[in-house]
């Protein structure tokens, strides 16, 4: 009936009709029938006969299955490891974004694949830099481009001796305190092709300013051995040859009041450098400050 149906129809219509596969059974079992009826027209343009084209695709049909069953398997493998990654990568950047050190991968032209919080505080800022370079960077902040320029050369150098570069950045805060942060660049290379550069930067801040007291005790020992050595001979020798005296023959009065006066000024002269001493160690604690000393593990006992 549905066959007899549309073979009216295609007398009617006076055109072909594509009928959709359908199942039929047949002594091989079932089996997917694509059939067409195609309209025969007499002299007179009326149609007058039927061409049915039937085409078994069974094993097309068959086929489709298994590419869909192959897509479906695919297409969850790849959900599963979309979701693996997305979880790689929300993990990594958990990690780096709260680490304290600044830290940038850059492309092999310089500009900037991803910037952490510690690097760029600003989350605008550090969103608009993606696909940027130090030099546009400059010109956003209204800077000078020497510092760039300084990076593009450190950059270079980095890729061309194919190791990691580093140097001492200096600057002053908002605040007006001088900040210290040494900075590292380091390439990545595939086989002879350059990847990435991983770029890095450590507040030596501290470290620095330690560093600096350290040597300012040390130049202050220096000028301490030096008085010791020169200002506390004189009289200590005064003093061990006037024993010497009083261990001879005494023969006047007079003699001995010399030899008093002479000890006095001994001690005199040792009690002003004792004083010297002392108003110079105080010195020494105001200008390097009990905390500073302690950053070196130097103390100067009272």
């Amino acid at each position: 009936e549905f066959i007899t149906t549309r073979d009216l129809e295609v007398f009617h219509r006076g055109t072909m009709i594509d009928i959709p596969a359908q199942v039929i059974q047949t002594k091989n079992g079932e089996r997917w029938i694509h059939t067409r009826k195609i309209p025969i027209f007499d002299e007179n343009g009326v149609p007058a006969f039927l061409l049915g084209i039937s085409e078994d695709i069974t094993e097309r049909r068959e086929l489709e299955a298994q590419i869909n069953r192959i897509n479906e398997g695919l297409e969850q493998t790849i959900m599963e490891r979309t979701e693996e990654l997305v979880l790689q990568r929300k993990f990594t950047e958990n990690i780096i974004n709260n680490i304290p050190t600044d830290v940038a991968v850059l492309d092999p032209l310089q500009n900037y694949l991803f910037v952490n919080p510690k690097a760029i505080g600003n989350a605008e800022t550090r969103e608009w830099i993606i696909g940027k370079n130090d030099f546009d960077y400059c010109n956003f902040k209204g800077t000078d481009t020497l510092t760039a320029l300084k990076r593009k050369v450190l950059f270079d150098k980095a890729v061309q001796i194919r190791s990691s570069v580093e140097w001492v950045d200096e600057h002053t805060s908002d605040l007006g305190e001088k900040k210290y942060v040494l900075r590292k660049l380091h390439p990545i290379f595939d086989d002879d092709q350059l990847m990435n550069v991983i770029g890095y930067g450590l507040d030596i801040t501290d470290l620095k300013r330690a560093e600096e007291v350290r040597k300012d005790y040390i130049q202050a020992l220096e000028e301490m051995m030096f008085i010791t050595s020169h200002k506390v001979r004189k009289p200590v020798s005064q003093i061990m040859a006037i024993s010497v005296l009083l261990e001879s023959e005494i023969n006047s009065q007079e003699e001995l009041n010399n030899i008093i006066g002479f000890m006095k000024e001994s001690v005199d002269n040792l009690d002003s450098f004792t004083r010297e001493l002392t108003k110079f160690i105080q010195d020494l604690r105001e200008k390097s400050g009990h905390d500073a000393m302690a950053e070196t593990g130097i103390l100067i006992a009272k």
